[in-house]
């Protein structure tokens, strides 16, 4: 197991990073975390943000880490841990999945971006390290993933229960872009009555009904009106079937947008302004998402 008995409780807020920066939830023959994000404390403003990150700053500092969270296939896996720097009380905690390109600047910052707004944040990684910045590449870490499913989801519910147990969230979200929009769609899925929100980035969509009765959480589906991966017939048939489930929903396809809208290295697709439409939705949906009774 990762974590030892001094880690297994939920821990004061603002006792928190201080846990973290010692070493909670690592071997103790593992000196460091890995030099490409260690601690931090970053202003939501940080002019080191990308300039196409959407949305307007907010200003609140937040914390950051990078650190091991859970063990997959005998490795530790490593994600971009954020809250914010004034956190008393445990938050509302984000699960953030990240694209074909793995967890990467873009996904770091957006993690960063939304602990801002008042979460814990959690940027997670399918990859096990591993990026790219070519198609072929990322097409050959996604088949990794397909091939072991399994180890996909026991990644996501390590996190799952890191931000619960350690972090001591009250309640947890999903969010995912791409292929990490499906695994979104995924882990609710799989463990359908734990987060009180779930959104996807032009995710692939599920329309079996068996699957999706039980997910208890609302869903927000954002997508794009020119997606070959993802056709709005498919998307259509997503919400048919989560009306006739009754599901609490949300499905928005945008007009003339390409697959990849949020995404600021698809410079064919990447849209400022639908992105900036899509994360304004996307904060409002998860303030009430998380403004429910519990499940």
């Amino acid at each position: 197991m990762l974590a030892d008995s001094k880690c297994s409780g939920r821990v004061p807020a603002a006792l928190l990073f201080a846990l973290l920066a010692t070493g909670c939830g690592k071997p103790a023959d593992e000196a460091t975390l890995p030099a490409a994000q260690g601690s931090a404390v970053e202003k939501a403003d940080d002019t080191s943000a990308s300039e196409h990150s959407p949305g307007d700053v907010v200003g609140r500092n937040v914390t950051t880490d990078s650190l091991a969270y859970g063990e997959v296939g005998e490795q530790l896996v490593y994600g971009h841990f954020a809250f914010p720097e004034d956190m008393v009380d445990p938050l509302p905690a984000i699960l953030v999945i990240h694209d074909r390109w793995g967890l990467n600047r873009e996904i770091v910052e957006f993690g960063s971006r939304l602990a801002s707004e008042g979460y814990i944040v959690l940027a997670i990684d399918l990859f096990g390290g591993s990026t790219a910045s070519e198609p072929s590449a990322a097409r050959d870490l996604e088949l990794r993933v397909v091939e072991e499913p399994d180890l996909a989801l026991a990644n996501v519910r390590q996190a799952y229960r890191f931000v619960s147990d350690v972090a001591g969230a009250p309640s947890v979200g999903v969010l995912g872009f791409g292929f990490g929009g499906g695994w979104a769609l995924n882990a609710a899925i799989a463990q359908p009555y734990d987060f009180a929100a779930i959104v996807s980035y032009y995710g692939q969509v599920n329309s079996d009904q068996d699957l999706l009765a039980p997910v208890a959480g609302p869903i927000l589906g954002l997508f794009a009106e020119d997606d070959r991966a993802v056709p709005v017939d498919s998307v259509r048939a997503f919400e048919r079937e989560l009306e006739a489930l009754d599901k609490d929903f949300e499905i928005v396809v945008y007009d003339d947008a390409r697959r990849g809208f949020a995404d600021t290295l698809m410079d064919d697709a990447y849209d400022q302004d639908i992105a900036a439409r899509a994360w304004q939705q996307t904060l409002e949906f998860l303030r009430a998402g998380f403004s429910r009774p519990a499940m």
